[in-house]
């Protein structure tokens, strides 16, 4: 007896359904990654503290530190971004085949909304603003 094949739509509708809990998970691993990467920053600047426009070098060693973590930010979200763009590439594409509008309901609607920019520039532009704060207070020490 041979095995029934799955159906297109019934392939399909799984996929989308595993694209779309994949793009949730990846959501919530963006926001930990900013969490961790902002306490990280927070508990060295409250290490440094007063010590931040004259660092020792046990102070220049935490900043490095926060500035490695600030690159495995940026990093991981750039990653996370691009696998979400391609999974919410591939359920529009679902959509499209088969007639579907959720995923273009909610494009549309972030798309009407004004000064609205998307978290794959902010969160870079979130990390960007730690590093340039960082390079500053390198500068400052060095004069």
């Amino acid at each position: 007896m041979q095995s029934k094949q799955p159906e297109p739509w019934e392939l399909a509708r799984l996929e989308y359904e595993a694209a779309l809990e994949q793009y949730r998970q990846l959501t919530s691993l963006r926001r930990q990654d900013m969490t961790f990467v902002t306490t990280a920053q927070a508990a060295i600047l409250t290490i440094v503290g007063t010590k931040l426009l004259n660092l020792d070098a046990a102070g220049f060693l935490l900043s490095l530190i926060a500035v490695f973590v600030l690159f495995l930010g940026i990093n991981s979200e750039r990653r996370l971004s691009g696998y979400m763009s391609g999974y919410m590439r591939r359920a529009k594409e679902i959509e499209s085949d088969y007639g579907m509008q959720l995923l273009s309901f909610g494009t549309q609607e972030l798309k009407s909304k004004k000064l609205l920019i998307s978290n794959s520039v902010i969160f870079p532009l979130y990390y960007a603003f730690f590093l340039i704060a960082w390079l500053i207070v390198w500068i400052l020490n060095i004069f």
